[in-house]
């Protein structure tokens, strides 16, 4: 567990409040996520995001970094999964649409 003292978080939300919204902004549109998406293992139709085991434990496979969710352990936790199930299990790249809620900003 990391900690900081009250000085070091002081200074680091002072460093968050001076940054500009529209550079925020701007970061947030950049962003791609990745994802290996398919449906439920049970037949129901569902398409979802698919969660595999990995060394931090059973996790949705989504990153921001294509290297992330494309590690061999991955690839292989979900193949075997695609195969026991008899489902495809897809690499998909998704791109910023909109922003639906805004939550947690911190007022000046």
């Amino acid at each position: 567990m990391v900690r900081y003292s009250k000085r070091k978080v002081s200074t680091m939300v002072d460093l968050f409040l001076t940054l500009e919204n529209d550079d925020i902004m701007e970061d947030v549109k950049s962003v791609e996520l990745f994802a290996w998406v398919g449906e439920d293992e049970y037949g129901s139709g569902v398409i979802g995001i698919k969660q595999a085991m990995v060394p931090a434990g059973i996790i949705p496979i989504v990153a921001t970094t294509l290297e992330k969710v494309n590690q061999k352990h991955i690839l292989n936790a979900l193949d075997l999964q695609g195969k026991i199930f008899g489902k495809k299990i897809m690499l998909c790249r998704f791109k910023f649409e909109e922003i639906i809620t805004e939550i947690g900003a911190i007022q000046q």
